[in-house]
């Protein structure tokens, strides 16, 4: 972490100075020692979080455009840091950080074996948007979220806890709306209503339940109006 950033500029600048000043001697010994230092700096680079991995990609670049051998070596030592920032990213700050970390983590490490091997089983984003629809109400929305989860990623931890929302969710208002037409069958509509209340309140996109609401609207203001006529005439 005490590293600081190489300049490229400088980098450049500097070697072609070397070599034009003791080009026997950089043939000889320097290139060797710039060779063993490029690969400790390049195992050494800071790489705790990604914006730090993302300058070290840069400075790898600098690296490797005049020590490619040395890139290599000092990839080794790089991916087991890499490997062991991963660990304690998952156990501290969850699956989702560490594997955002672990795709520009690839970056440094293009086919890097160990890297390549560390999967994370990520809960799905489109099942947790798909649950706080449930919850809102939105069981159709949500219902066809969970199939898209189901085709494009059926071993996504949350998947199984969406599924019983929704099947819960859906009991739920199917009861209350067949108590509710129970009521609407015996002509008892307004005692029912509640029942239809309750029923899109769980499964508000229901177009089923949503047509009788607006049709037990309808019915309320025809009754209404016939209320009025009947206070008018008699």
């Amino acid at each position: 972490s005490d590293l600081q950033p190489l300049d490229a500029a400088r980098v450049d600048a500097g070697l072609a100075k070397v070599k034009a000043d003791f080009p026997e001697k950089y043939e000889s010994t320097y290139s060797q020692d710039f060779a063993t230092l490029a690969a400790s700096r390049v195992g050494a680079l800071p790489v705790a979080d990604i914006p730090q991995l993302k300058r070290a990609a840069t400075e790898i670049a600098v690296i490797g455009k005049h020590f490619d051998a040395a890139v290599e070596s000092g990839r080794k030592r790089l991916v087991s840091r890499l490997l062991e920032r991963i660990r304690i990213i998952a156990a501290e700050n969850g699956v989702f950080e560490a594997d955002d970390y672990l795709q520009v983590a690839k970056t440094l490490a293009p086919g890097a074996e160990a890297l390549d091997a560390v999967q994370f089983n990520l809960p799905s984003k489109l099942a947790a948007q798909a649950m706080t629809l449930a919850d809102s109400g939105e069981l159709s929305r949500a219902g066809r979220i969970y199939q898209k989860v189901l085709r494009e990623t059926p071993n996504a931890p949350n998947l199984p806890e969406l599924k019983t929302l929704l099947l819960e969710r859906q009991a739920e208002a199917q009861t209350a709306f067949k108590n509710f037409e129970r009521f609407k069958k015996r002509r008892l509509g307004i005692r029912g209503k509640p029942y239809l209340d309750k029923a899109l309140s769980l499964w508000s996109d229901n177009a089923k339940y949503r047509q009788e609401l607006t049709r037990d609207r309808k019915s309320t203001r025809l009754n209404y109006s016939h209320l009025v006529i009947s206070y008018a005439v008699f």
